[in-house]
């Protein structure tokens, strides 16, 4: 009994360790919209630069600006501010 329960609780938290794919949707009506337009911070935030190797080495990676108080793993390569009032620019969306 108690080995079932170990391997159903192993099974149910390993379920999140797969490679993430992303689709562009940037030309969906739901979203085509936003790509091109500026949009300005109103507050502080933080831009992470994370890792999409199973590995977790620097290639492939993508970046994502986050509020606080952010996120923390070896998926992430690095991290810099974001200050209130930078602006940014949507190139695309997946």
């Amino acid at each position: 009994m108690n080995a079932r329960f170990i391997a159903l609780l192993a099974t149910l938290l390993l379920v999140g360790c797969y490679p993430v794919t992303y689709e562009d949707v940037s030309r969906d009506s739901e979203y085509a919209r936003y790509v091109g337009n500026e949009y300005r911070a109103t507050a502080d935030m933080t831009v992470y630069r994370v890792s999409l190797d199973q590995n977790y080495g620097p290639s492939p990676s993508t970046y994502k600006v986050v509020q606080p108080p952010g996120f923390d793993g070896p998926e992430v390569i690095s991290r810099t501010r974001f200050p209130e009032g930078s602006t940014l620019k949507v190139l695309t969306i997946q």
